[in-house]
């Protein structure tokens, strides 16, 4: 099981790495569908991360809430 720790840091590189996907978007102007593909991606890649964590924690809102964004996540590749 992870720790509370260990959780805190995953939590933490998630919004680190889309902040700065964010601000390389306001800073560079690199083409938008890029940058929309690689926030679609490190979303689903966090909320996978968090699922698993969910599902090791057992804990059932986490679990929930994770895999309704993932599904977003997902979803959001095709539109």
């Amino acid at each position: 099981m992870l720790s509370q720790n260990q959780s805190g840091y995953l939590v933490t590189i998630g919004f680190i790495l889309l902040a700065s996907l964010f601000a390389s978007d306001l800073l560079l102007k690199p083409p938008k569908e890029l940058v929309l593909l690689a926030i679609d991606c490190i979303s689903a890649l966090y909320f996978t991360a968090t699922l698993f964590v969910g599902l090791k924690e057992r804990k059932k809102g986490a679990v929930a809430a994770s895999a309704v964004c993932l599904i977003i996540a997902i979803a959001s590749f095709f539109i």
